[in-house]
């Protein structure tokens, strides 16, 4: 096992941070944010649910009520997101003798598994699937575009990796990157006052039940504003290829879907489904965009429909090929299936409520 600048090897946990003496005891992420200043909301706690790690209520929180305030000097920034990762890097690196490392030893059991850090043969598994624009490396392309740092190692990567997926509107936030993704739940903002830097803080945007989850919107999904985004354009919105490529998960509904057409101009083919059953809103031909092409995406959907099929007996074999000791394959592998099997389940019910309404819509022209 070879580990990056920084870490050694452990032989439980694999790569970690280099052991110190640089600090005299343990602290934890809360309490060191609230001895520099910042707020944590008692009622709150980090604990594990069905999104896995994330921030709860122990106790009710009414709308409006403020749950963290984080001072700009605990955040990890800098003047571009190129500087901030280099500089989240370089801290990574000095590990116990980082003044962040309460909040950064957090970091060292985030999983990270976007189709950007997968093999060339594992990223093929989604070949012939919905692709976001830039494809599924776009963050790794574009650093390397951007940034101009011919030095990146493994925990340049691991620290981009970190900054995309968990970095807030001012840089990497502590406690406020536990939130996993939910809308309606929270909205935060920032102070600042004469001769102070300021602080970034979240506040309640619903009551939240003792139990509950407390949630913070990463992409711009559907659901955030389900009543209205069946009459905008399509391409205003974040689908579950694009949460897929950001983040690593699917999206559960509601949750805009897209493939490309496959003739002509490429017509882009979007929906809404609404629930785990495959209920669908279509796009509405207005002003902001120009709805759904319910001809179209029967047409191109067959076609996809048997290219999948195809793939799916060569994906077959391309799995028995996959090396046995590998973990990662079999992890990275069942993402892509589960990607694929939710898109197609997905196209199935939209043409079969395409075929309906069509149906309907020509009873009536007679």
């Amino acid at each position: 096992l070879t580990c990056p600048d920084g870490y050694e090897t452990d032989c439980v946990e694999g790569c970690v941070p280099l052991r110190t003496h640089c600090r005299e005891e343990e602290t934890d992420v809360i309490s060191w944010l609230r001895h520099y200043g910042g707020i944590v909301d008692e009622r709150l706690v980090i604990s594990d649910g069905a999104l896995g790690r994330g921030l709860f209520a122990k106790e009710d929180v009414a709308t409006g009520d403020l749950l963290l305030s984080i001072p700009l000097e605990l955040i990890i920034a800098d003047t571009s997101p190129c500087a901030a990762i280099k500089h989240l890097r370089n801290e990574l690196q000095r590990g116990e003798c980082s003044f962040y490392w309460p909040y950064l030893k957090t970091m060292h059991a985030a999983e990270l598994r976007l189709p950007d850090l997968w093999s060339f043969e594992e990223r093929s598994l989604l070949d012939g699937l919905p692709t976001p624009q830039d494809g599924w490396q776009s963050y790794t392309q574009k650093y390397f575009a951007d940034c101009l740092d011919t030095n990146a190692d493994a925990l340049t990567l691991h620290a981009l990796m970190l900054y995309h997926t968990r970095a807030g509107p001012f840089g990497m936030s502590p406690i406020y990157d536990l939130m996993n993704h939910g809308y309606n739940s929270t909205f935060h903002g920032f102070d600042a006052e004469v001769g102070e830097k300021g602080t970034f803080w979240v506040r309640a945007a619903a009551d939240i039940k003792a139990g509950d989850e407390v949630l913070n919107s990463m992409v711009n999904g559907v659901a955030f504003r389900p009543g209205i985004a069946p009459g905008m354009h399509s391409e205003d919105f974040d689908g579950a290829p694009e949460i897929f490529r950001s983040y690593g998960f699917l999206e559960s509904p509601p949750v805009m879907w897209w493939f490309q057409g496959l003739a002509g101009l490429a017509e882009r083919h979007a929906w809404i489904q609404m629930d785990t059953q495959g209920a669908v809103r279509w796009f509405e031909t207005t002003e902001h965009g120009p709805g759904t092409n319910l001809d179209a995406l029967l047409a191109d959907g067959q076609t996809t429909l048997m290219e999948l099929q195809e793939r799916q007996e060569r994906l077959a074999k391309i799995a028995g090929k996959a090396p046995s000791v590998s973990g990662s394959w079999s992890l990275n592998r069942e993402m892509a299936m589960q990607y694929r099997d939710a898109f197609r389940s997905a196209l199935e019910a939209a043409m079969q409520a395409a075929r309906a309404e069509l149906k309907v819509s020509k009873r009536e022209e007679l």
